[in-house]
């Protein structure tokens, strides 16, 4: 009876680790984090052109409801227009044109000059968002000198529930005038 346990015991030591490890492994279908990039990631628009750029979760990962972000730009190639109302930026993730979220959020966008701040928050009970999809509309207008410039966030930060969500992976664009 003490063999029998004995090798019960080794078999569970060697098999149990090996299950778990399936078990852990086996459903990454969910990235870990957030991917957030700014998109299109390239773009070509004419000198004294308007036209948007979105931040986007570019694929499935962990749970969020909400985000602060910075994004950066070069005021001697690209001027930020804001929308008219600021609501107008906010992406279909949050409003819930294209996501579960009830479109009930807590908003703040402030600009500068060379970049942009943006907080937004669901107020959705127990509304969380995976992605992937729009989180926010950014509206530009090109310098009418050509040139090749850059949309970089500064700063992303999500959350979920109040507790942050990392890691967060970023992506900037390129924005070629000419």
């Amino acid at each position: 009876m003490k063999r029998q346990s004995k090798r019960s015991a080794m078999v569970l030591s060697r098999v149990l680790p090996m299950g778990l490890a399936l078990l852990v492994g086996a459903s990454p279908s969910l990235a870990q984090g957030v991917h957030v990039g700014i998109t299109p990631a390239t773009l070509t628009v004419s000198p004294g052109a308007e036209f948007d750029l979105n931040l986007a979760v570019t694929q499935a990962g962990s749970l969020f409801n909400g985000f602060d972000a910075t994004v950066t730009l070069d005021p001697a190639a690209l001027t930020f227009l804001p929308l008219s109302p600021i609501s107008l930026q906010q992406g279909c993730l949050m409003t819930g044109v294209c996501s579960a979220a009830c479109g009930n959020t807590f908003h703040h966008f402030s600009a500068a000059a060379d970049s942009a701040a943006i907080t937004d928050i669901l107020l959705c009970n127990q509304v969380a968002l995976a992605g992937p999809g729009q989180v926010y509309k950014l509206h530009f207008r090109a310098s009418t000198t050509p040139q090749v410039t850059f949309v970089r966030f500064r700063r992303a930060l999500f959350y979920n529930a109040g507790l942050y969500v990392n890691p967060v992976i970023t992506a900037d664009a390129q924005v070629t005038i000419g």
